[in-house]
């Protein structure tokens, strides 16, 4: 009986040596997040379910300022959350003492995590928002309605007594849960955060304040950036609360795919290895000149060869019969 294994092919450019199975996975989860992205973005620019509300409430009746009169405009959240936390990925992966396929290999790890955490809270908070529909606290004057007699008792008022002719300004008044300025920006700070807490062993025990405050800055920028939007009256506590929750467990997510849990010190911030496809034993591989990394015995360095390969089982087959030869008496009659 023949026993089949799915073939692995390695590709050598230069003198780097690639698992065709490791790069497919790579681009496949690449693939994904992008696909999930643009489903996310979609999403959000359908109009919500208009949630009913009441022309007396309070809670909907501040005041609204269009974005060049917030604190934070979407154009600095971007800088801040966005570009900021690449550059800081950049510099703290690229420009280290490890060798050059792990310094490029960590810079990759850590796009794709980061690139991931972002796509989970985008998606996750484009659902709620188009889905839940719930009113911003500046709604009323979104609005602007036609009549503001109140609706009869036991009655709520909704989006079609809404006379403002921007239809945009007003489907965006009814996004206000969850919080998106807190989830992306304590998404960022979650990930910026691990990044130095691992790297600089923020929790060794040795209880160093200055290690302490770089883990700190990046959530206090992320509060300030997501209480703004408080003040500005675009969200409610609540909806800051919730956007908080879903950015730091996005981050978490994000970072601890591709990456160690970030309290074990051993690990330096390092990302995982290459993972390993298709092979009985080991699931990484070995990176080249890679010392720094503690790999478990099973990990292997990628060589010349195709790693799968056709093994023949003849345990199963039957025994060959085997014929003795028998002497054949002579023919040859001896005459007397």
């Amino acid at each position: 009986m023949t026993v089949r294994r799915t073939k692995d092919t390695i590709i050598k450019i230069k003198n780097c040596k690639f698992s065709l199975l490791s790069v497919l996975s790579y681009l496949f989860d690449w693939l994904i997040y992008t696909a999930v992205l643009v489903f996310a973005l979609c999403y959000q620019k359908r109009p919500p379910r208009y949630h009913e509300f009441a022309l007396d409430d309070n809670s909907l009746s501040f005041t609204y300022y269009d974005d060049e009169n917030v604190a934070v405009s979407p154009q600095l959240l971007l800088i801040v959350s966005i570009v900021l936390p690449l550059v800081q990925i950049i510099t703290n992966f690229a420009f280290t003492c490890h060798c050059i396929s792990r310094r490029l290999w960590n810079l990759h790890m850590a796009l794709l995590g980061f690139f991931a955490a972002h796509v989970l809270q985008c998606s996750v908070v484009s659902v709620l928002n188009i889905n839940c529909g719930l009113p911003r606290p500046d709604l009323i004057q979104r609005c602007m309605p036609s009549d503001y007699s109140l609706a009869p008792i036991g009655m709520l008022s909704n989006v079609a007594i809404c006379s403002n002719p921007d239809i945009t300004i007003i489907n965006d008044g009814f996004k206000s849960f969850p919080s998106s300025y807190a989830a992306i920006s304590f998404t960022s700070a979650t990930f910026a955060s691990l990044i130095v807490a691992a790297k600089f062993k923020v929790f060794d025990k040795r209880g160093i304040l200055f290690k302490l405050l770089i883990f700190v800055l990046p959530y206090a920028t992320a509060l300030y950036l997501s209480t703004t939007q408080i003040s500005d009256n675009r969200y409610s506590l609540l909806d800051s609360i919730f956007g908080t929750l879903i950015g730091i467990a996005c981050g978490l997510m994000g970072y601890h795919i591709y990456f160690p849990w970030f309290l074990e010190t051993n690990c330096k911030g390092m990302a995982f290895p290459p993972r390993r496809l298709c092979h009985k034993s080991g699931k990484f591989w070995r990176i080249s000149h890679d010392d720094s990394f503690e790999y478990d015995d099973d990990a292997m360095f990628i060589d010349d060869e195709t790693t799968g390969e056709e093994t023949s089982d003849t345990s199963l087959e039957p025994p060959r019969s085997i014929r003795s030869k028998k002497s054949r008496p002579s023919s040859s009659r001896f005459r007397v």
